[in-house]
């Protein structure tokens, strides 16, 4: 354990080191957030009302529809006095993030002041934590890759492109023992809860959400995207965030870790807030129809080569180190 401790102790004295100021001052928002959100009285309203409450009661599927080994995680959390469960969790999804930021190629100071990073850290969602399982995904050895996969699947949602992208660019069945060792285990615990988890989502009515910015069904013609020889995992971030019936918008701090435009920030915080004052449902699916579009010019020359060639179809193969 001390020297877990030890490692983790570097690896961010090293991160310090190698940062510029301004992302410095980027890093430190990000942690101070995470410890001053649970002192805010309105605060935490995820944590305590909906991840703590069904993990100490078993009352899952009711208002939280997480896979049941997410429980698991959420156990030694749940145990403590509320805010104290609270802080910490929230200073796990910071690392997360950090880690993500870190590793995946994106700047500290534009994510520590998006919309998502103060959504999420102020209620206390579970993104930090699928920040995290990428950022294992994507740059861990096999082992500790695999652990990334089960964090990334404990939010299908928004983790399931990411899993099936990391399996093809990797190609290393390794990565699924401790997958394949973690469902056995909730299999055992359990039994077959699948069945009743599939129910849970099925009959849960998050679509009508405020914050959802999915375009279910009409953006499953952007499936074929997908196909490109050199997609990237901005592009199968981007598609999922449209393609799966609920997709919040705080849910963008996945992509936000990497890639994080300018012009996304300002429209991103400019869309909710005038939400604030006007009773209708913001058209949040411009914000990823637009990365969509902006992504699209910046590769406009392999696509117009790809439009050439059919769209590329058949030559799936996601080995770009190009986030």
């Amino acid at each position: 354990m001390a020297h877990f401790t030890s490692s983790i102790r570097q690896y961010f004295k090293k991160l310090w080191q190698k940062t510029s100021f301004a992302e410095k001052i980027g890093i430190f928002f990000i942690l101070q957030f995470a410890i001053f959100a649970p002192f805010i009285a309105s605060s935490g309203y995820d944590f305590y009302s909906t991840f703590r409450v069904a993990t100490l009661t078993g009352n899952y599927g009711q208002n939280t529809w997480n896979p049941y080994p997410a429980y698991w995680l959420l156990t030694p959390f749940s145990m403590l006095p509320p805010q104290i469960g609270f802080l910490l969790w929230n200073v796990l999804a910071a690392v997360g993030f950090i880690t993500a930021i870190r590793h995946l190629g994106g700047r500290f100071l534009p994510f520590a002041l998006s919309l998502p990073c103060f959504w999420l850290l102020y209620v206390g969602q579970f993104e930090g934590v699928v920040a995290l399982g990428l950022a294992l995904g994507m740059v861990a050895p096999p082992l500790w890759a695999g652990l990334g996969l089960v964090l990334l699947a404990l939010k299908p949602q928004i983790g399931l492109f990411a899993i099936v992208f990391i399996l093809l660019r990797r190609r290393d069945a390794k990565l699924l023992a401790v997958p394949a060792m973690i469902a056995l285990l909730s299999l055992l615990y359990w039994g077959w809860w699948l069945p009743e988890w599939l129910d849970s989502i099925i009959g849960n009515r998050a679509t009508g959400y405020a914050a959802n910015i999915s375009l279910w069904p009409y953006s499953l013609v952007l499936l074929p995207l997908l196909l490109f020889k050199r997609s990237s995992l901005r592009l199968w971030l981007i598609v999922q965030s449209l393609v799966v019936p609920y997709f919040a918008v705080y849910s963008l701090a996945i992509l936000y870790t990497m890639w994080l435009p300018l012009w996304a920030n300002l429209l991103t915080w400019g869309l909710y807030i005038l939400g604030i004052f006007l009773p209708v449902k913001m058209p949040g699916f411009i914000i990823p129809l637009g990365l969509l579009a902006h992504l699209a010019y910046m590769n406009r020359a392999e696509l117009q080569a790809y439009w050439s060639a059919g769209l590329g179809l058949g030559e799936l193969e996601v080995k770009s180190v190009k986030y």
